[in-house]
C-alpha cells in the first residue's frame, strides 16, 4: 500500500515540471518572433508605396545673418581739424552767434569780421596808384606818337629809330601799371580776410574770439571741423578683432552723450596697444 502511493506521487511529480518546461519554451519562442526583423515587409511596402508621394520629410537650412556684437569704449577726436588765426591787425567788430563751443555754422558764413577801415582804405589808395600809372602811360603814348609823326615828316618812308618812338619809356610806364594793378588785387586778398569764413558745413570745437578784442596776425581765433569729420578710437582684443574679420567697412553705432550716431569701421591700427 506505501509503495505503491508512493510512486503515483512521484509520477504527479514529474507532469507538473513537464507542464512548466512547456510554457517556458512557448514563451521563449513567441518572444524570438516578436523580435524577428520585418525588414523584408516593410520593403514590400515601400514598393508597392504610390509614386511620387514623400515617405520622408527633408529640411534644407537656409543661411542667414546673425548680428555680431561688441562692446568697447573709446575716444572722440577730429579727425580734420580747421584753426582760426586772423590775417591782418585790428579790431574784432563782429562775431557770428554759431562761434562758440558746440555750435554749428554753414559753408562760406562769416564767422569773424576784423575791422575794415584801414584795409578798405589801403585798397583804394592802390586804386589811384593804378590810375596814376595808366595816366603816365598815356601821357608817354602821346608823346610817342607825336614825336613820330614828325620824323615821318622830316624822313618820309623811314621807320622812327626807338629814342624817337619812346619805346623803353613807354614799357617802363607799361611796368608800373602792371605793378599798381597787382597791388590792387593784394589790396582786395587783405580786405577780404577781414572777414574769416570756411568753405564747408561743421561744428566749432573751440572759440576765443570776442568782440572788442585787438588781435595781430595768426592770433587764434577757435578750432572748427568739417561735419562727419570725427574719429573714435577704441580697443578691441585680438580674439574680437578675427570674429569679425573683415572688420573694415562693418558698421558701428557711438553712443555719447544721451545720444546715438551712426558709424563705420574705417581702418585698423598698424600695432597693437600694449
Amino acid at each position: 500500500m506505501l509503495e505503491e502511493g508512493g510512486g503515483q506521487a512521484e509520477r504527479g511529480g514529474w507532469r507538473g515540471t513537464l507542464q512548466i518546461v512547456v510554457i517556458v519554451l512557448g514563451v521563449l519562442v513567441a518572444i524570438w518572433f516578436a523580435r524577428a526583423p520585418q525588414g523584408q515587409t516593410h520593403t514590400d511596402d515601400l514598393r508597392l508605396a504610390e509614386p511620387g508621394v514623400p515617405t520622408v520629410n527633408v529640411i534644407r537650412p537656409a543661411p542667414e545673418e546673425a548680428a555680431r556684437n561688441v562692446r568697447t569704449t573709446g575716444a572722440v577726436t577730429i579727425l580734420d581739424g580747421v584753426r582760426l588765426f586772423s590775417h591782418n591787425r585790428g579790431e574784432v567788430v563782429y562775431v557770428a552767434p554759431a562761434l562758440r563751443n558746440g555750435g554749428s555754422f554753414s559753408a562760406g558764413e562769416t564767422l569773424v569780421r576784423i575791422d575794415q577801415r584801414d584795409a578798405t582804405n589801403r585798397l583804394e589808395a592802390a586804386r589811384a596808384r593804378v590810375r596814376y600809372a595808366e595816366a603816365r602811360l598815356l601821357r608817354q603814348e602821346h608823346k610817342a606818337e607825336a614825336a613820330t609823326l614828325e620824323f615821318h615828316r622830316d624822313n618820309p618812308g623811314e621807320e622812327p629809330p626807338p629814342l624817337v618812338a619812346r619805346t623803353a619809356k613807354i614799357a617802363e610806364k607799361q611796368a608800373d601799371l602792371d605793378r599798381a594793378r597787382l597791388g590792387v588785387q593784394q589790396s582786395e586778398i587783405v580786405l577780404s580776410r577781414t572777414e574769416i569764413s570756411v568753405p564747408f558745413d561743421g561744428q566749432v570745437a573751440s572759440a576765443r574770439a570776442t568782440v572788442g578784442q585787438v588781435v595781430g596776425r595768426d592770433t587764434p581765433l577757435g578750432l572748427v571741423y568739417q561735419n562727419g569729420a570725427l574719429q573714435v578710437e577704441a580697443q578691441i582684443s585680438q580674439e574680437e578683432l578675427a570674429s569679425l574679420a573683415p572688420i573694415v567697412g562693418r558698421r558701428a553705432t557711438v553712443r555719447a552723450g544721451g545720444r546715438e550716431f551712426a558709424a563705420s569701421v574705417d581702418r585698423v591700427a598698424a600695432v597693437v596697444d600694449r
